[in-house]
């Protein structure tokens, strides 16, 4: 998982890592292959489990809770791929795709049929070491990763080339669905459509 002040294109999670679960808000797109061992994702109102060669799409803009299942804690590892704005605004713009705002927006994609792009995500294994360290090579890895999903289905323009903000949203069954999520404030904020500001005096009067 990936937080906006650490962001990097390639991601490498292996099994050294010592975190077993977490949570956290993800405020990119992104792309990755279950490598080995199992994964659960909870959004609230969804569960997915993970297992090893699934590969996976994550909204962004969601309240996420992460564990490894028992008995991955040892061999656990994914490879992932981030989408930041700025590298889909210029993909957007180089290629003209945008979006018609119609096609479903879902928290989380299973891809198991999309054969070439888990083939392209294995191959990402080969270069960790390069991966980790350069960005050029990264960014380009991106942009190849985001060309073969355009390929698969034109519906990913509506999901990848989406730069809205979240609407006003209801306050209460937002809230009531989301409340166990350990963020900050201004995340519900934001997520509800709202500044800070705004978002207590809501939550004041409810």
């Amino acid at each position: 998982m990936i937080k906006q002040d650490t962001f990097t294109p390639v991601s490498f999670a292996c099994h050294a890592s010592d975190w077993k679960d977490g949570e956290e808000f993800v405020a990119l797109h992104s792309l990755g292959l279950v490598v080995s061992g199992q994964m659960e994702l909870d959004y609230g109102t969804t569960k997915n489990v993970l297992t090893a060669g699934d590969l996976f799409f994550i909204k962004k803009n969601q309240l996420l809770k992460f564990k490894k299942l028992n008995g991955s804690e040892t061999d656990f590892k994914t490879i992932t791929l981030f989408f930041d704005d700025n590298t889909l605004l210029d993909l957007a713009s180089e290629f003209g795709y945008k979006t018609a705002g119609t096609a479903g927006k879902p928290e989380m994609k299973s891809l198991g049929n999309y054969e070439t792009i888990k083939v392209f995500m294995e191959s990402l294994l080969a270069y960790e070491g390069f991966l980790e360290n350069d960005i050029k090579l990264s960014q380009l890895k991106q942009k190849e990763a985001l060309l073969l999903l355009m390929q698969n289905a034109a519906t990913w323009q509506d999901v990848l080339f989406d730069f809205t903000q979240p609407v006003k949203a209801d306050l209460s069954p937002f809230m009531e669905q989301n409340f166990l999520f350990n963020v900050p404030l201004e995340r519900f904020a934001y997520l509800t459509g709202r500044s800070l500001t705004s978002f207590k005096r809501a939550m004041a009067i409810s």
